[in-house]
């Protein structure tokens, strides 16, 4: 994840993070993970697709085309770069 977000404008932007803040490295996630438990990930992973649901996004290529059309990039070569 880490990476991801360092990698990514999309991930920063999702998370609000600003573009000059490095991520958050591993550990954050993993301290985070193990203080809130394996419960409240579940409720944080299930709030997190139904918020992406209703705004439209079903799956990871809902997703790839939407960060797509969001950068001006044509989304077929957006997700042909991303395999590269």
């Amino acid at each position: 994840m880490e990476n991801q977000i360092n990698d990514r404008i999309s991930f920063k932007v999702f998370i609000g993070l600003p573009f000059g803040d490095p991520s958050p490295d591993h550990s954050v996630i993993s301290r985070f993970r193990d203080r809130v438990g394996a419960k409240a990930m579940e409720r944080i992973h299930a709030e997190l697709l139904a918020q992406l649901q209703v705004k439209g996004i079903r799956s990871m290529r809902d997703w790839l085309w939407m960060q797509a059309r969001a950068l001006g990039v044509e989304p077929f070569e957006y997700e042909t770069s991303l395999r590269r």
